[in-house]
């Protein structure tokens, strides 16, 4: 019973396309359960103490990677956190709703967000996301739960058996 009411709020998705835009002092857990994507005003110091201080009981497992040019990542992760690492410049990502299921057929709407060195943008489950900057890497971590991990691992073998 407890699996079932986990999967029904892993593949619940948010309907409405808002983006919160919050100070780092103001963010909590429950606008994080609200599942919008956030962007933290704040240029943090460093990117990774603030994945493992804010969300130090919240996962399992980790990954971090970075997100190319034009590459689209869709998050099956509990949260997926993405940030600039570039002093330089201010990086572009689009942001698409999880109502989007077929980005391939370009009728999908998407926000660009403009991150600065350091800042964050928390992605919940379903959202997918893009570099949209020319020769940019941006830094990303994917955050996994037990049940995150565990509908992945379930999704994987469903897609296997389908081919």
């Amino acid at each position: 019973m407890i699996i079932i009411v986990h999967y029904k709020y892993y593949i619940q998705v948010n309907e409405s396309y808002e983006i919160v835009q919050i100070f780092l002092n103001r963010l909590t857990v429950d606008i994080l359960k609200e599942k919008h994507p956030v962007i933290i005003y704040d240029q943090l110091i460093d990117p990774n103490e603030f994945i493992k201080i804010f969300f130090k009981y919240m996962y399992i497992s980790s990954r971090e990677d970075t997100l190319s040019t034009s590459e689209y990542i869709t998050n099956k992760s509990k949260f997926f956190i993405i940030w600039n690492s570039d002093q330089d410049k201010v990086c572009n990502v689009d942001i698409i709703s999880p109502k989007y299921k077929n980005i391939s057929d370009e009728n999908f709407q998407f926000i660009t967000a403009k991150l600065k060195f350091n800042q964050v943008l928390i992605l919940p489950t379903h959202w997918t996301v893009r570099n949209s900057d020319e020769g940019k890497q941006l830094k990303y971590i994917q955050l996994d739960g037990p049940f995150s991990q565990l509908f992945q691992t379930i999704q994987t073998i469903q897609n296997s058996i389908m081919k």
